[in-house]
């Protein structure tokens, strides 16, 4: 099918009935050509229009019968920009031979020249990637549909599409493949899966409202697949790499289902890339990659070990003493502290099994970089210090797994163990200190972290010390001939909420999933996320199966958060068998289902001194 897009100078019954010797000037074929005419402009002046364009009117009617026809047209109650109606229009079965669009001014017409087959229902889709000549999209797909025989395919699945913080994913693309058998090969009793949404466009198609929902309409009697996409660039296939996705918990879909859900992610099979590396100053080389890497556990600070630098000039290697990073525009920039950079030597960086958070992993990356004639000026002093009897500590921190951790970051790279044998927790009672065991780990070579083996007490008072005497930087010097003695306070527990619940587990007896799915998971992962905040908050528990459960349509698992700073909460839960405790994505091809979950309807609020109770999610 060849579409032309074609934009006129005079609105259509002007053009018709007196300059239609003006058509051969202003329609171009094979091209989207916009012309710049009185007729075609909406009017100026006034507030700025932000509404969205609606169509009004459709030709033939939707769900018309007995349809012969080889125009389509489309009405709006705004003027349409042309450059944007062929990339919206979807239509299912694909309209065979040369196709020709026509926009004029607030009408849209579609001409065909083959002739439609008979007893076919006809579908397309007006994606919200059609605007008004202001920059206004349509506030959803809209799809119409039309038969050429005496009944329509009435068909429908229904939906709807989550990010990846479990909130609604407007202005997603929702693609269902008709499951006919030719996308399937059987081999030598291999049943090989060939339906590729990389480069296979969907039969049908339809798009995500504000609140995620999506309907597909008119669809034949059929099992369908269903993948969705954020598509960028409106060519209807899955870009990997380059798109979110996302799949259904059920391999197989048919119509009448009402309830898909399905939660985006993204694939990223490329491999970390060094983009560069440069002196910093004489003593720490910048490396730069082209995403965040994952870096080590806590207590584990051997990153820098994955690096190794030479001295081209001198022909010998340089010693790497460890690493910190800095992060800006949401990348981790990585500093690797080293022994002399000078100027004018060239020196070559190696890195070498270095993994992304996808566990993308690069064996060997290469970069060289010219050395320093900058001395580094600052002093390794601790900074941020809190000041003296500081109250509600922790005020917006919730206990983690971990507890609670009191962080320390300096201005320039230490020796961790030095901060370690240099720093004391006391517990206050009136007038009475209780020295505390601590717990210590180093983040990098700038931040290092601490907190009392019994962990922080709410309500309580504590005294820290820092013998900054003691504390050498990273090559071994003195730092500061000084003591650091702060008190303060860890907040109180009535200046937390918390939530209560249960997740509510479908079981096959439902009769919505099919058997044995329940059965492969071995817990419920419930997250509470703070809104606005990234901070996330999870438990993990059990999921055991009792032959009384499987008996049953559904069973619960309860749940409770405690020590939540105040705010609003979303609420999800999903059922995993990973040991890691994470959400299985899925996987658009070669074609895997999703793990199952669950959101809450709504968003929780939590307040000081008050368990929000009764909050239930269901992982159907």
């Amino acid at each position: 099918m060849t579409l032309t897009s074609v934009c006129y100078c005079r609105s259509r019954q002007f053009l018709q009935s007196l300059f239609g010797f003006l058509r051969p000037f202003c329609l171009y074929s094979g091209t989207i050509f916009a012309v710049s005419c009185a007729s075609q402009q909406a009017p100026t002046g006034g507030p700025e229009d932000k509404t969205p364009p609606r169509i009004i009117k459709v030709f033939p009617d939707s769900a018309a019968t007995n349809v012969s026809t080889k125009v389509i047209r489309l009405t709006f109650d705004k003027y349409i920009q042309p450059s944007t109606v062929q990339p919206a229009l979807f239509f299912s079965p694909a309209l065979e031979g040369e196709t020709e669009i026509k926009t004029y001014g607030k009408e849209v017409e579609i001409t065909f020249d083959s002739t439609l087959k008979p007893n076919r229902t006809y579908s397309y889709t007006v994606t919200n990637s059609l605007q008004d000549t202001r920059g206004n999209g349509l506030d959803k797909s809209y799809a119409y549909a039309f038969t050429t025989g005496a009944v329509l395919d009435s068909g429908g699945i229904g939906g709807i599409v989550y990010d990846a913080s479990s909130r609604a994913a407007q202005g997603v693309l929702v693609m269902a493949y008709l499951l006919d058998g030719t996308h399937v090969i059987d081999s030598a009793g291999v049943r090989r899966d060939t339906l590729s949404p990389f480069t296979t466009k969907p039969d049908y198609l339809a798009q995500t409202d504000a609140k995620g929902r999506f309907e597909l309409r008119y669809l034949k009697a059929s099992p369908y697949r269903l993948v969705a996409i954020r598509d960028a660039n409106t060519n209807l296939l899955y870009d990997l790499n380059a798109e979110q996705y996302a799949v259904p918990v059920i391999d197989t879909l048919t119509t009448g289902m009402p309830g898909v859900q399905m939660r985006l992610a993204k694939t990223d099979t490329t491999k970390p890339e060094l983009q560069s590396a440069e002196a910093k100053h004489q003593n720490a080389v910048a490396v730069r990659f082209d995403r965040n890497l994952l870096m080590n556990r806590p207590d584990e600070p051997s990153f820098h070990l994955n690096f190794s630098v030479f001295d081209s000039t001198a022909k010998q290697p340089v010693f790497i003493r460890s690493y910190y990073t800095e992060r800006q525009n949401g990348r981790d920039i990585i500093y690797l502290v080293t022994d002399s950079l000078p100027k004018p030597h060239t020196f070559g960086l190696v890195a070498k099994n270095l993994r992304d958070s996808l566990g993308n992993r690069a064996e060997t990356l290469s970069s060289s970089f010219s050395g320093s004639d900058v001395r580094d000026t600052n002093k390794a002093v601790v900074q941020n210090l809190f000041a003296d009897s500081t109250r509600n500590i922790f005020e917006r921190t919730a206990a983690m797994p971990d507890g609670r951790w009191l962080a320390l970051a300096f201005r320039a790279p230490v020796l961790a163990e030095s901060v370690r044998d240099n720093l004391s927790l006391r517990k206050l009672n009136g007038s009475t200190a209780t020295a505390l065991p601590i717990v210590f780990r180093t983040i990098d070579a700038k931040r290092v972290e601490v907190k009392p083996a019994g962990e922080f007490q709410l309500g309580s008072f504590y005294e820290f010390t820092l013998d900054h005497r003691g504390i050498r930087d990273a090559f071994g010097r003195p730092t500061l001939d000084s003591v650091f003695v702060r008190r303060f306070e860890i907040v109180g527990e009535e200046m937390f909420g918390g939530i209560e619940g249960e997740v509510s587990v479908e079981t096959p007896a439902a009769g919505k999933i099919p058997v044995g799915r329940i059965d492969s998971s071995k817990s419920v992962v419930v997250n509470a996320e703070l809104v606005g905040t990234g901070f996330i908050y999870t438990k993990r528990l059990p999921l055991v199966i009792s032959p009384a459960d499987k008996t049953s349509a559904r069973r619960s698992t309860k749940f409770e958060f405690i020590n939540l700073p105040e705010g609003r909460y979303t609420i999800n839960a999903f059922l995993t068998a990973d040991s890691s405790g994470g959400w299985n994505t899925g996987s658009a091809f070669p074609y895997r289902i999703a793990a199952r979950f669950g959101v809450g309807s709504d968003s929780v609020r939590v307040r000081k001194r008050w368990t929000t109770s009764d909050v239930n999610v269901v992982v159907p």
